[in-house]
């Protein structure tokens, strides 16, 4: 792409040397609608996908590419123009599916308007239902107690032996709120909050996963843009965008002094270890300069407490991560704050099951860069792209396995008892516990973990019982 440098744009202003397309419309030609909408969850027996453009194009032309987090949607039919500007593609869709395609890219430039102008690239992300999610989930949440933990030989949550569960389900969960990230989620565990944003702030994760009894939880906590202090500003100012002035600060001591004062009570809590992670800080790092956002600098650290609420003790694990920028030779810092917690004599019986859920967060790529360019344009304080940002997600394309492998990594816990699975039938990999004997997947999103060795999720009978449907392979430990 050709830079011109402003005051040669204002010189090609004032002669007057703009060409206007003889049709009247911008020169510039996009996808300013299509359906379903980017990121939403729709059903399975959609049949056809409409890009509605700007411009009225060609219809006899067309580039559909193969990109994204997710499958490529089975085209059935030539897509064909209803209108001028609205190409319909049919297809045929999959239930519990993610998928992904492209229109147009920086080498392929089918879709072209009637003037001869390649629309910009565009990628469009959706997510497929599964038909069984709403009875299973109202079926497992009634029989959770009965079913899940007594067949595990256990009682109520007092007295309850030190040993983990027979069996796990896991489904398969898209952030509702912008289809920022997904990961995994067991079975009746309860999905509140998304992803939240302030006036003149970026997005921040904002959400918990939470057992049904009570016995843990994992938050993901919003944190704070800091800034330098000035003669103007002192330290724990607030200005008018929301920006605190503080000082940098050491990330363990910034847990210590800032984050757990605000979290907890006085006298709760004692400090069982503190460290940096440096693997996770270099895996997110490698994570933002693959999509071509650049950090000077990325820092990782985590308390591990032991705290008391209601009478009952509680081991946490309170995980910050800090994005680091410098601007004119001063530091802005950004945080994002995980927090762990389960009951100290659940540990472990609830912590393979923690780990499991956490391993598998992963942020979507196409949200960071949307977000990243609402960013640019409401605040200077970031760095320029490097590259244009269609060579950042034909890159970003070309390694979505790598891609996806250092999202897994950056989550910056250094998880134990984790093992891989392949699905024998599609290839696919997934992160799960290894303190199971058998792992089942259906295809569709859902794994099952058991150690009881008459269990059968095949089993009508203990399908029935336990509220799942579908035909499930074992998996592979790798």
């Amino acid at each position: 792409m050709i830079r011109i440098h402003k005051k040669v744009f204002l010189i090609f202003i004032i002669l007057g040397l703009i060409v206007v397309p003889k049709n009247g419309y911008s020169q510039t030609v996009k996808v300013i609608e299509t359906t379903p909408t980017n990121n939403q969850v729709v059903s399975h027996t959609l049949d056809k996908i409409l890009i509605k453009f700007s411009s009225p194009m060609k219809t006899n032309s067309f580039s559909i590419i193969e990109v994204g987090a997710g499958e490529t949607p089975d085209i059935i039919g030539m897509p064909i123009f209803k209108d001028k500007f609205t190409c319909v593609i049919p297809v045929k869709l999959k239930t519990n599916t993610i998928y992904s395609l492209g229109i147009n890219s920086k080498t392929k430039k089918g879709f072209v308007s009637e003037d001869g102008i390649p629309a910009e690239p565009f990628i469009l992300t959706f997510k497929t239902t599964n038909p069984n999610d709403n009875q299973q989930q109202k079926e497992i949440s009634q029989n959770t107690k009965d079913e899940n933990f007594q067949q595990t030989g256990k009682q109520s949550s007092k007295g309850t032996p030190n040993a983990i569960q027979k069996t796990i389900i896991y489904n398969f969960y898209l952030d509702k709120t912008q289809g920022a990230f997904w990961l995994l989620v067991p079975n009746a565990w309860k999905v509140e909050g998304g992803v939240s944003e302030t006036l003149f702030q970026g997005p921040r994760f904002n959400f918990s996963i939470v057992q049904p009894e009570g016995w843990c939880a994992i938050r993901f906590i919003p944190g704070a843009r800091y800034m330098p202090i000035n003669e103007f500003r002192p330290a724990g100012s607030v200005d008018q965008y929301g920006n605190v002035y503080m000082p940098y600060m050491e990330p363990v001591v910034y847990l210590r002094q800032i984050l757990i004062p605000n979290l907890y009570s006085s006298g709760t809590v004692k400090e069982i270890e503190s460290k940096e992670i440096p693997e996770a800080a270099q895996a997110l790092k490698r994570f933002y300069d693959l999509i071509g956002i650049q950090y000077h600098q990325i820092r990782v650290a985590e308390l591990t407490l032991e705290t008391t609420k209601e009478g009952n003790v509680y081991l946490d694990r309170i995980i910050v991560y800090v994005l680091i920028t410098t601007v004119m030779e001063n530091i802005i810092w950004e945080t994002q704050i995980i927090q762990v917690s389960a009951l100290k004599d659940k540990l472990n019986e609830v912590d393979p099951i923690l780990m499991t859920s956490l391993a598998s967060f992963q942020i979507n790529p196409n949200w960071v860069i949307a977000k990243y360019r609402a960013e640019q344009i409401r605040s200077e304080i970031r760095m320029r792209y490097q590259q244009e940002i269609l060579e950042i997600q034909e890159r970003m394309y070309k390694n979505r396995a790598k891609v996806n492998d250092e999202i897994s990594k950056s989550i910056g816990l250094e998880l134990s008892n984790q093992a891989n699975f392949l699905d024998p039938k599609t290839g696919e990999m997934q992160t799960l516990t290894s303190m199971y004997d058998k792992t089942w997947t259906d295809g569709n999103g859902t794994f099952i973990q058991s150690n009881d060795p008459n269990f059968n999720p095949n089993d009508p009978d203990i399908q029935k019982r336990m509220g799942i449907s579908g035909d499930f392979r074992m998996m592979k430990r790798k």
